[in-house]
């Protein structure tokens, strides 16, 4: 289930925030959680 179904909007603001994150696989995974949604 894509995570825009589950929180809609209020997962974008988390997930780019984690864009920033220092590790490399905490950034994929946000971008391809944003791709989705």
């Amino acid at each position: 289930m894509a995570p825009g179904a589950i929180g809609g909007t209020r997962a974008v603001e988390p997930l780019i925030a984690a864009l920033n994150d220092k590790s490399a696989s905490v950034r994929e995974e946000a971008a391809e959680a944003l791709e989705t949604m």
